[in-house]
């Protein structure tokens, strides 16, 4: 092998390990951007939306609404990575929402907040 080819090896496999690690910490930082979900309710249909894993607040929100896919969907509740949401609704239509670390405490709060007799929870989101 000639003294170019050596050179040309060298630098190639330089510059194979330094790009290496940056790849390597490219990932995690990934890893670490929080991911939020949503719920959004039909007050006059009682129909409800769910949305997780979205890039965006926003986002979550305004899937949560298309999913729910009635004109007066609203998006109540928005979480983001480690949180969980529940919306309740009484036999009278009033409506509760709560937020927690986990999902039976957040269904637990959301009947809890409830003005209404008799609230039943009607859906619940985590965001991993």
């Amino acid at each position: 092998m000639n003294s170019r080819v050596r050179q040309l090896i060298r630098l190639t496999a330089t510059a194979l390990a330094t790009a290496a690690p940056t790849i390597a910490f490219a990932a995690p930082a990934l890893a670490d951007s929080p991911a939020y979900g949503a719920i959004a309710i039909s007050e006059s249909t009682g129909i409800t939306g769910s949305s997780w894993n979205f890039d965006s607040a926003s986002d979550a929100r305004s899937a949560a609404v298309d999913y729910c896919d009635i004109s007066d969907c609203y998006a109540y509740v928005t979480v983001e990575s480690g949180w969980c949401a529940a919306v309740a609704r009484a036999s009278n239509g009033d409506w509760s929402w709560a937020r927690a670390s986990n999902r039976a405490e957040a269904t637990a709060n959301a009947i809890g907040a409830s003005s209404g007799p008799n609230p039943i929870v009607q859906t619940s989101v985590c965001q991993d």
